[in-house]
């Protein structure tokens, strides 16, 4: 995932999450950081070849959203506007 695209989610979520969630999401993702879920073993070359066909097969009968038609989904579903979102660096 690129940065951009985390900092989309970060920021959306920070406009959408009680104070509660936000801090039990935090604490989620740090225990799972430090334990042995963050350490997962790696794809093998035939599931990365099947992930690829797979989504070269939905690209090509046009069953894909781009990133800006998720995000206006989930601007409109929860009433907000881009201008709402605080821009953090």
């Amino acid at each position: 995932m690129s940065k951009e695209s985390l900092n989309s989610l970060r920021d959306y979520l920070l406009i959408t999450l009680q104070p509660s969630d936000m801090r039990w999401l935090g604490e989620v993702l740090i225990a799972h950081s430090k334990g042995d879920g963050a350490h997962v073993a790696p794809y093998t070359k035939e599931e990365i070849d099947a992930m690829m066909d797979e989504a070269e097969r939905q690209f090509e009968i046009g069953a894909y959203h781009d990133e800006d038609e998720v995000f206006d989904r989930l601007y409109t579903k929860y009433g907000l506007k881009n201008e709402e979102i605080v821009q953090t660096v």
